[in-house]
């Protein structure tokens, strides 16, 4: 998994930096994580710039990732001090602009407010809908040979 971040902003380092990769199961309408970095603060660049963290997933190896599946990019940041602010990522701003009702995904991003870690599940239906910007994750996946 591929972002692009950078530094810290403020004079104090955030606490912790967390990615993930969920996958939407229809059946249950919960996000499921299928990936976690743990704590990677350490390993981010101190200027911004693409940072990438091998996942170890691959296309059906374990039907973790199968084609045709809405695939989720996750991330946390810890920064709970009054002084501390989060590191930069790359993202593009937009007018808000939300998609129709009938779609399953209306908004660029979603948020879970509250979180301590990346949740193992989260119900799609509670995940705040944001419209005001598109944040930039790249994935690569290799064919798992049968």
């Amino acid at each position: 998994m591929s972002i692009i971040a950078g530094g810290e902003s403020g004079v104090f380092d955030i606490d912790a930096f967390f990615l993930g990769l969920g996958v939407y199961d229809p059946d249950n309408q919960m996000v499921m994580k299928v990936w976690d970095s743990g704590n990677i603060r350490n390993a981010l660049p101190s200027t911004m710039q693409e940072f990438e963290v091998t996942t170890g997933l691959a296309v059906a190896a374990t039907n973790e990732i199968v084609p045709g599946q809405l695939l989720f990019a996750m991330h946390l940041q810890h920064a709970p001090g009054l002084v501390q602010s989060t590191r930069k990522f790359a993202w593009i701003e937009q007018a808000g602009i939300a998609r129709p009702s009938s779609r399953l995904v209306r908004g660029t991003y979603y948020r879970a407010p509250g979180q301590a870690t990346l949740p193992n599940a989260y119900p799609l239906a509670q995940l705040a809908m944001s419209t005001n910007g598109i944040p930039w994750h790249g994935l690569h996946l290799e064919q798992v040979p049968s």
